[in-house]
């Protein structure tokens, strides 16, 4: 940063910081630092003035109105005239009246007056020789002065939009991020629920059916002691086939009605008279 004007008005005296910086030497500083810290503020000849920053050269520095007053002051102080601050500002799509948002150099002070607004019109020396009695800054550069805000232009729209695009991009895939860590976790709780607990599973062992045995039939040969007893039907004209008689005592009749009983193993026995026409249970031919 480098300044070889030489101020030809006594008068502006007053425009110098306590360090005896002009402002031509104040406003190379402040410009040094958007530019790798080199800038050169030369002197000006007769019938010219300091233009303001081109497309390339706009930055936060060269389109403050901090730097704009010192560079108009400059001005003066050689006798020469200076832009209005909205020709001074043309090519700035952000501008900074009141404030200079980088830090100031520890190599400089900055005087109160550097920070009056400018948009009214243009520098006013008269008014800023008005607040020479007012600190200086030298840390990071705030208007001390009754004056509004800078106005934004959609460029810092376009630079808060390009912050605020990764971070909104961050917390969106941050709760995209758990909500798949919480369906996982509900899917293993549940079908952990769902499955069944070792102790209650059952062991199923397949058994052959139990058959009872099966039944045999022994065949006895002719001709052996086993007894097969034949069933035969009642034939009245063989005695073999009569029903057994029933056992009872005997009783002794006497009489010439009584008559012998004939049983079917060939045995006899008393009977009483048998009235004509009924039935003595003995086969009747």
């Amino acid at each position: 940063m480098t300044s070889n004007v030489t101020c030809t008005q006594p008068e502006l005296q007053w425009s110098f910081n306590t360090l005896n910086q002009s402002p031509c030497q104040i406003a190379a500083s402040l410009a040094a630092v958007c530019n790798a810290g080199q800038f050169i503020i030369a002197p000006l000849d007769p019938n010219k003035v300091y233009i303001g920053p081109t497309l390339d050269e706009a930055n936060q520095c060269a389109c403050s109105g901090v730097f704009y007053n010192l560079v108009s002051a400059c001005a003066d102080c050689q006798g020469r005239n200076w832009l209005d601050w909205s020709e001074f500002n043309a090519n700035c799509s952000t501008i900074y009246p009141t404030i200079f948002l980088p830090n100031i150099p520890s190599t400089t002070r900055v005087p109160h007056w550097a920070f009056d607004d400018p948009t009214n019109s243009t520098f006013n020396p008269a008014l800023a020789q008005e607040v020479t009695d007012a600190p200086e800054s030298t840390g990071p550069s705030q208007s001390t002065g009754t004056s509004s805000n800078p106005t934004l232009t959609p460029a810092s729209s376009e630079s808060s939009s390009s912050k605020a695009g990764p971070i909104a991009g961050g917390v969106v895939g941050g709760v995209v991020g758990l909500a798949l860590i919480a369906a996982l976790v509900f899917w293993w709780i549940r079908r952990r629920r769902l499955g069944i607990a070792p102790s209650a599973e059952v062991n199923y062992t397949s058994v052959a059916p139990t058959s009872p045995p099966p039944m045999s039939f022994t065949a006895a040969p002719l001709g052996s002691s086993a007894n097969i007893t034949s069933q035969r039907f009642y034939d009245p004209s063989d005695p073999s086939t009569y029903p057994a008689p029933i056992n009872a005592p005997a009783t002794d009749y006497t009489g010439s009605n009584q008559v012998l009983l004939t049983h079917v193993t060939g045995s006899t026995y008393p009977g009483s008279t048998v009235p004509a026409g009924r039935y003595t249970g003995a086969p009747e031919l």
